[in-house]
């Protein structure tokens, strides 16, 4: 890392009921984060495990770094990976205290991205396409570890997010967690290669 800097945003829209904190414009070697109480949030549709063999899957970094986080006072975000709403809840279940989503709320309306052909483009912050977008690195030292992805267009988010909160209320009732916070208490695993009855797959709608 050469440099870095840091700056406080004075000013940002936000809606009844939402964090209403410090918020920041981290900027790294010519790329852009955000950075929201010490937590340093990026975009998904990442290729870096494939690209640099560097990486671990989510769960895994999770379940070991949650104790650590939970010995000192600090918290653990959950950082890509979800494909369905279960999967939020076993972040939870394996200790993170937040879960950062990207394509799960993808290709809706509210991303802003442009309609073409029924589809919304979405892409990582590492790819060709972000560079693209929002500019380069002058000495071309960067790698593509990002994706572009065509999505097909879903409409409003609210009935997704409504899924997804609705798969993680269940789940806490299936554990018998009464907060989010108590998941992690609540939950055990077991190792499946199987997690969903395909007999009748042919004939769902």
């Amino acid at each position: 890392m050469n440099s870095f800097a840091l700056i406080e945003i004075d000013e940002i829209e936000y809606k009844a009921n939402e964090y209403n904190g410090k918020v920041y414009d981290l900027t790294v070697e010519d790329d852009h984060s955000y950075n929201i109480n010490g937590i340093v949030v990026h975009n998904s549709v990442c290729t870096t495990r494939t690209m640099t063999g560097v990486g671990v899957p989510q769960f895994s970094a999770i379940v070991e770094c949650s104790d650590a986080a939970n010995g000192v006072g600090g918290h653990i975000m959950a950082d890509g990976g979800c494909v369905y709403p279960g999967d939020i809840a076993k972040a939870f279940g394996g200790g993170a205290h937040m879960v950062m989503i990207g394509g799960m709320l993808a290709g809706h309306d509210e991303s802003e991205q442009p309609i073409v052909d029924d589809r919304i483009e979405f892409y990582g912050m590492s790819s060709d396409r972000a560079r693209e977008v929002h500019g380069k690195r002058k000495d071309g030292y960067r790698g593509n570890e990002g994706r572009l992805i065509s999505l097909p267009y879903r409409g409003p988010v609210n009935n997704t997010l409504e899924d997804i909160v609705g798969g993680v209320r269940s789940a806490c009732t299936y554990i018998g967690a009464r907060r989010l916070k108590d998941m992690a208490k609540c939950a055990s695993f077991v190792t499946t290669h199987n997690v969903i009855n395909r007999v009748y797959e042919q004939y769902t709608k």
